[in-house]
């Protein structure tokens, strides 16, 4: 906000964030204490000693009427405060408009709010180092909230993470790249008129998602295409993109390749995007099964574009994860290993493994565990002897 002596200075939108006036405080201010409930009335003429204090003040008033329910619009807000200097060393408010059109932000929610949602150069580092070792979004959120004590103390989610990196890669991205790539792809098409590409572009034009698959995956798909693995975990060298490949095995048991892609990021209209063009690209015929690694993103876009296909998760993803989330009980039990393979890969029927998965929860007191009670949730997904009855041509990583 810039301040001119002898004039009026404005606490709106124009010169601060209008979010800021919404709840939360001037980003010169953010280390002053707001007062909790303590009653606050505003009125024209009212002096301060600084225009810090007629900040302070007036976000205490927000923070004191967060929870008033108003309009759920917020276009038009006419609320402010005209604040000038009266003389010297005081300040009054000269102009006053409290009424909002909107719902104000509440305690909890002023800290997404955008004057509030930055990141410190010590958090960018650090999702750069875990985004260059191939860590997701998600879980680089799940690190920075442990680091700060918990994510209710987090002031950005997995979205903005994703918004910073695929910034960052946009601004990597060399010139002349992506006009390259697609050169390349009129140019195989051309030669053969069964490759086929697609490439989606952000709304500032610049290149987001691209598929491609040439006439011999087409080719295939027609006789292999009743199962489909889909594994985003590969990371290109240059730009960290997700590498995407669709495969599956022959009645050789050798792998072949459906389609790739490779995407911005991680989100679940990207991948909405990308299995609606590969099924394009497949003729439009669903497969039967698809199997991935266990992510809400890919699952949720999975439950959209493929509705009717048996959908399985990846057991080598989930079984990685034992030992790294309950390293306690593989310390202190030499045998929880064994007991635990024997119930997941010994089992034939549902109901044996029911057995099984009981005992030797209740022999590892592992029953308020609450990871263990979510990978028991989606048993049917991964498990041998749930995900057997579904065709899988013996398949059950990605």
């Amino acid at each position: 906000m810039e301040r001119e002596l002898g004039t009026e200075c404005p606490m709106e939108q124009d010169q601060v964030d209008h979010d800021a006036a919404h709840g939360s405080m001037p980003e010169d201010s953010t280390n002053e204490q707001i007062e909790p409930r303590k009653e606050v009335n505003l009125y024209v003429g009212m002096e301060f000693e600084s225009l810090g204090d007629a900040f302070k003040c007036y976000s205490n008033y927000a923070h004191n009427k967060a929870d008033m329910p108003r309009d759920k619009t917020r276009q038009g807000c006419k609320a402010l405060v005209y604040v000038s200097q009266k003389e010297e060393d005081k300040w009054i408010i000269a102009r006053l408009v409290l009424e909002h059109n909107h719902v104000l932000a509440s305690p909890y929610s002023k800290k997404f709010l955008r004057l509030k949602r930055k990141k410190s150069e010590a958090q960018k580092n650090l999702i750069d180092m875990l985004d260059q070792s191939g860590v997701r979004p998600s879980k680089i959120v799940s690190v920075l909230a442990t680091q700060v004590g918990g994510i209710g103390n987090l002031n950005f989610t997995d979205h903005d993470v994703c918004n910073y990196l695929s910034t960052k890669r946009h601004k990597e991205l060399e010139k002349g790249d992506a006009q390259l790539m697609l050169q390349y792809f009129q140019k195989r098409q051309f030669e053969n008129p069964g490759f086929f590409y697609a490439i989606q572009v952000d709304i500032e034009g610049r290149l987001a998602n691209c598929f491609w698959t040439d006439a011999k995956s087409r080719s295939l798909y027609k006789h292999f295409g009743d199962v489909v693995t889909f594994d985003p975990t590969y990371l290109t060298n240059k730009y960290k993109m997700p590498f995407v490949p669709l495969t599956r095995v022959n009645h050789h048991y050798q792998s072949i390749l459906f389609g790739g892609a490779l995407v911005w990021d991680e989100t679940e209209e990207s991948f909405v995007w990308l299995l609606q063009t590969w099924l394009e690209a497949m003729f439009g015929c669903p497969p039967k099964t698809v199997i991935t690694d266990q992510d809400t993103a890919i699952t949720n876009a999975v439950a959209r574009v493929l509705p009717h296909s048996t959908h399985h998760f990846c057991m080598w993803h989930i079984e990685k994860k034992f030992p790294e989330t309950l390293s306690h009980i593989y310390h202190q039990n030499n045998d929880f290993k064994y007991h635990f393979s024997k119930c997941i890969h010994d089992t034939i029927t549902p109901e044996e493994f029911e057995m099984a998965w009981t005992e030797l929860i209740e022999k590892y007191k592992l029953q308020n565990n609450t990871w263990i009670q979510k990978v028991y949730s989606i048993r049917e997904r991964w498990v041998p002897a749930f995900v057997r009855a579904s065709f899988c041509v013996g398949m059950s990583t990605t």
